[in-house]
């Protein structure tokens, strides 16, 4: 698999997906925090600690089933 420009400080993605042409990713960092990714850009507000894995997982989980194409703009 090939990771999105950013996303080389990445230690794991653990999952991914492309709504509206986008690559949206959940990653586990080098410090063991966890992120959401567009483009391999961390989004802003979008890093947690290891802890914060359902806040983490339940963002992204809302991310990928709403968003359209409009709303990456």
């Amino acid at each position: 698999m090939q990771l999105a420009p950013g996303e080389k400080d990445s230690v794991a993605v653990l999952a991914a997906g492309t709504p509206a042409g986008k690559r949206l990713a959940m990653v586990m960092e080098h410090d063991g925090h966890l992120a959401i990714t567009l483009d391999g850009a961390t989004c802003p507000g979008c890093r947690w600690p290891a802890a914060g894995i359902e806040q983490c997982v339940s963002l992204y989980l809302t991310l990928l089933r709403n968003q359209t194409e409009s709303s990456f703009e």
